[in-house]
């Protein structure tokens, strides 16, 4: 786990000492079973070094929607007391989302309707809008608003595709009104 810590504070610092494909190699395969680990803290670790990687030297597209897809579903698996792993886990998005459009995201001419493109396509929006449609139905308000707060704190980034992800929003803020209702709504009386 130190090691990992270590590497990714120095990585971007000294992007050439470690730029020898050997050194690069051992890195990704050591976070990469790092990945793997049962521990929420070291796997979100790895994710962070992942991230910090993939921005410093790039990885093949799948790898990147592969990392970026699991840190978005992680999000519904958390529990409200994994406060460390929450931290964690927003660090590594917060990383990864800003270099997401240098992958082969589709540029919105202004005005343009997105959502045939966005199906259509293999982004990281045709990846975002897929889970939040898998997840809505089993996510529940504290779900929802991790994930709302990952669109929020990344507006710009999500900025030009907003239209596509107009119904969620308005389903999500539905949803945590029923949530919200069920348990204040004022007692009855005879």
């Amino acid at each position: 786990m130190e090691i990992l810590q270590i590497c990714s504070i120095l990585m971007p610092k000294m992007s050439e000492e470690f730029s020898l494909s050997e050194r690069k190699i051992n890195l990704i395969q050591f976070c990469w079973d790092m990945l793997k680990s049962e521990d929420k803290i070291i796997k979100n670790i790895a994710y962070i070094f992942a991230c910090k990687f993939i921005v410093v030297y790039g990885l093949p597209q799948e790898k990147i929607f592969q990392i970026y897809v699991s840190l978005l579903k992680s999000q519904e698996y958390m529990n409200q007391h994994d406060n460390d792993v929450k931290i964690l886990s927003r660090k590594a998005l917060d990383i990864i989302i800003p270099f997401l459009p240098q992958t082969v995201a589709p540029q919105p001419a202004p005005g343009q309707d997105l959502n045939h493109q966005l199906l259509d396509s293999n982004n990281f929006i045709n990846w975002t809008y897929r889970i939040f449609n898998e997840e809505t139905s089993i996510m529940n308000n504290c779900s929802l608003g991790r994930f709302w707060h990952i669109f929020i704190k990344n507006h710009k980034v999500y900025y030009h595709y907003r239209k596509a992800f107009n119904t969620q929003m308005i389903n999500s803020m539905y949803a945590s009104k029923l949530g919200n209702s069920s348990s204040s709504s004022p007692p009855t009386t005879p």
